[in-house]
């Protein structure tokens, strides 16, 4: 069984079963994922491809990956819709899945409504913009505001309103949803 290339995702490949190398010589590692098409998934676990130091800041216990503040920063519910992603163009090398069965309850208790429809799947997403449904009501107004002040007692108002309360609190109520993370894809890229 051929080797990952580079010697940090040697590590990571050796619990992966090789899958194939493609035409650029790049090699595919792949693990059982719990839910590789649309459907089946109460959307409880979470898929992203990603560079490697996101995917290591993801499997630190501390949770130390940052999402990007620019952006939606989805996460798919089923393994296929990721793989598109891992490719050269992109640069992403891993493919996480996460369960995180609480996040969405959550969102939705905050006035998320619902994630971004994207190529038939729904991402969530956890970016600084991003493109997830909303509309508050007095409740989740309510849990919102209390919610933000307890987890940025010194912030007195958002510019953005609410909606950017929401999405400020998004990655942390994200990271403090997930049960475990794994990898269930790794691109080892041929050195040039």
């Amino acid at each position: 069984m051929p080797d990952a290339y580079d010697q940090v995702d040697q590590i990571h490949a050796a619990t992966l079963q090789f899958d194939r190398e493609d035409g650029n010589g790049d090699r595919f590692f792949t693990y059982v994922a719990r839910c590789n098409d649309v459907g089946g998934n109460p959307q409880e676990y979470f898929y992203r491809a990603m560079k490697r130091d996101e995917a290591f800041g993801w499997l630190d216990h501390n949770r130390i990956a940052v999402p990007d503040p620019g952006g939606h920063h989805g996460w798919a519910s089923h393994r296929n819709y990721s793989l598109g992603y891992l490719t050269r163009k992109n640069q992403y090398t891993y493919l996480l899945e996460i369960y995180a069965p609480l996040f969405i309850p959550w969102m939705k208790e905050v006035g998320f409504l619902s994630g971004k429809a994207e190529g038939g799947d729904m991402s969530w997403g956890i970016g600084g913009t991003s493109s997830n449904g909303w509309g508050g009501n007095k409740d989740t107004n309510k849990a919102l505001k209390d919610l933000h002040k307890k987890k940025f007692p010194d912030v007195t108002s958002v510019k953005g309103g609410l909606r950017a309360m929401a999405v400020q609190l998004a990655p942390l109520m994200f990271k403090e949803c997930i049960r475990w993370v794994k990898i269930v894809n790794l691109r080892s890229q041929k050195p040039d």
